[in-house]
């Protein structure tokens, strides 16, 4: 059940999240500031909550989570770390890519993942766990390949190689993160402390922040051409105004940015790294599915076209990931 309410608010998430950047695409760093932000004070604000109406028992628990973090604080920030580095390098590389690519590149983190959980974890996998990765591998393969091939033909491959260098490493940072949490919530256990979801994105939030301050210099030498003052008007008049849905599809798509990282987070201490990884592959052809259905949808035009290839890919990861789970 959690996985499947992971899913649905994962497609929601993408859903808005390109609706966001036909508004305010051309300022990207600093929406993952101010998406930071919505983080820290929903997490924070949830957590102060929790300690001023909670008992004295549960503000016990609050404490030693808390102290438990401060212990651990480098595991945290590099938590937000890593996500900030992911988030930053991957509008930087990803214009540089064929948008039939991008869903195959972004199939890497299973691998990936495999890997961290077993270097980790120490975990392994059996014959049956690999045949469910292969099958979603090749259902995310088939599901994409509704546009023509050539469109990476026609793209000479030494101009492929920096951008799919850099939209690899910025999915290996987030998977690298997700492990991350994982370590956390068993390292926590193992402590005998049950590590509360709000203070971990707080405390990882904070990392984050400060990683994504820092990154502000890049975004002016790599991401625009404006100076800090005309960036920061264009910005403002970006996320206020009305003909890009704006101020109301920024705050539908932090609400639902938020309750997505909460089910991830939630489903990461039930399960792994890599099983809540599986079950967000099936967003990406289900995510497909949505913009190709007559909704309306607003700034994105009309619908995609829905080919069978899509179906029948959406229905193979679909076989791969109750394959896994049999594993």
């Amino acid at each position: 059940v959690m996985c499947g309410v992971m899913v649905a608010l994962s497609v929601v998430n993408k859903v808005l999240f390109r609706l966001v950047l036909c508004s305010v695409g051309r300022y990207v760093h600093a929406l993952s500031t101010t998406t930071n932000v919505a983080y820290l004070v929903y997490s924070w604000a949830t957590v102060s909550v929790k300690f001023l109406l909670g008992t004295e028992t549960q503000r016990r628990e609050l404490c030693e989570m808390l102290r438990f973090a401060r212990q651990r604080v480098h595991l945290f920030a590099s938590i937000g770390v890593c996500e900030s580095v992911a988030f930053t390098l991957m509008p930087i590389g990803q214009p540089g890519l064929p948008k039939t690519l991008i869903p195959v590149i972004a199939q890497s983190t299973l691998p990936m993942s495999m890997v961290l959980n077993a270097c980790l974890f120490r975990r392994r996998y059996c014959a049956t766990q690999m045949a469910g990765v292969a099958l979603i591998i090749a259902g995310i393969l088939a599901a994409t390949a509704a546009d023509p091939v050539t469109d990476v033909g026609r793209t000479p491959l030494s101009e492929l190689l920096c951008p799919l260098a850099v939209t690899t490493l910025s999915y290996f940072f987030l998977v690298l993160s997700l492990s991350l949490k994982d370590v956390a919530f068993t390292v926590s256990a193992n402590a005998g402390v049950k590590l509360d979801i709000f203070m971990l994105e707080g405390i990882a939030g904070i990392g984050q922040g400060i990683a994504l301050l820092l990154q502000w210099p890049m975004n002016f030498a790599l991401l625009t051409d404006l100076n800090p003052g005309d960036y920061m008007k264009a910005v403002a008049d970006a996320f206020t105004s009305s003909e890009g849905l704006m101020p109301t599809l920024i705050f539908l798509y932090w609400a639902s940015n938020i309750l997505y990282r909460l089910a991830t987070l939630r489903a990461l201490q039930r399960l792994s790294s890599l099983a809540t990884l599986l079950a967000n592959v099936l967003t990406v052809p289900l995510s497909s599915i949505v913009f190709c259905l007559p909704l309306g949808l607003p700034l994105i035009g009309p619908p995609d076209h829905m080919t069978m290839l899509l179906v029948l890919g959406t229905l193979v990861v679909c076989l791969g990931l109750v394959t896994y789970k049999c594993g």
